[in-house]
């Protein structure tokens, strides 16, 4: 059975008095549901640009804060050191990204989009755009903004700290403000 997005297909919920279960249980099933498909989908959708879901992701974020450092990859795209080394070196070795010393404490490694890694990032970037249009298409912009308010309360009521807390949600540096990236 596939789950692919389809442009034309109606955007319909079941009827439902009530939910299957408890609202809180059934909201974050949901919520899963809809990242895994979509990340399955993304997935098929960057192959043909040689990519996966995992270089993707690392690119926003490097192409977001560039230069970034691999304490930026970390928080910003969710995902364990140790992987991200191993994406990290991926793409170094695919010649998409350049490791590099930051200029304030040249023992930290900055990472940063390479030409080639720019113009992969950006084909990539229109593909996940176009399939997020695809995905949000039978949904009012009303909609859309009171789920992303509804995200933005649930990342503050974690404790993640001030500064984490408010660098996810502003996808900013205290320093300066951010580059450009969609995810």
């Amino acid at each position: 059975m596939s789950h692919t997005l389809q442009p034309d297909a109606p955007v319909t919920a079941p009827a439902l008095d009530g939910f299957p279960y408890d609202e809180a249980d059934y909201l974050f099933h949901l919520m899963v549901a809809v990242t895994r498909y979509r990340d399955a989908d993304l997935e098929k959708a960057v192959k043909p640009l040689d990519l996966n879901l995992s270089y993707y992701r690392a690119m926003v974020v490097m192409a977001h804060f560039a230069p970034c450092s691999m304490s930026e990859l970390a928080d910003f795209s969710m995902v364990d050191r140790t992987t991200l080394t191993r994406t990290v070196d991926q793409l170094v070795a695919r010649g998409l990204v350049e490791r590099g010393p930051a200029k304030v404490d040249r023992r930290q490694v900055m990472l940063t989009l390479t030409e080639s890694g720019w113009a992969r990032y950006l084909m990539a970037q229109e593909v996940v755009r176009s399939r997020n249009e695809t995905l949000t298409a039978g949904l009012s912009p009303h909609l859309v903004r009171a789920m992303i308010r509804a995200q933005q309360a649930l990342v503050t009521s974690w404790s993640l700290g001030e500064d984490l807390t408010h660098r996810l949600l502003t996808l900013r540096r205290p320093d300066r403000a951010p580059a450009a990236a969609n995810d």
